[in-house]
């Protein structure tokens, strides 16, 4: 919950606050970064609820464009920021599919407990 309102914060600070990074696939990455997080803590409070995290997340990415677009912050909205924050979801969900399968696969080849015989 506290990411996603810093996510909420950072998007939605006015743009006199937000550094002019000159290389553009810089503030992709940030993008990509902050919906993978995003979603590997809300996948890890939800697992079951894959589709749900993923919608969420894109409802937060296209409203944070949006406001960005209308609010009097100094900020644009941009399709391209909604696609970056959609592949950081995208990779949240392949990274966190990828864990539990580790998980069960390591679970599954562990050694089972025995008994120790008795001498009868």
């Amino acid at each position: 919950m506290l990411w996603t309102l810093g996510v909420l914060a950072s998007c939605l600070a006015p743009g006199v606050y937000v550094p002019d990074v000159p290389i553009l696939s810089v503030d992709k990455l940030v993008h990509v970064g902050l919906f993978l997080v995003f979603g590997l803590l809300w996948l890890a409070l939800y697992p079951a609820r894959r589709v749900a995290v993923v919608a969420w997340g894109l409802g937060l990415a296209v409203a944070i464009e949006v406001l960005q677009q209308t609010l009097p912050i100094g900020r644009s909205g941009e399709v391209f920021d909604a696609a970056a924050d959609a592949v950081g979801l995208a990779l949240a969900v392949g990274v966190h599919s990828a864990l539990r399968l580790s998980r069960a696969s390591s679970r599954a080849a562990a050694p089972h407990a025995t008994r120790p015989q008795t001498g009868t």
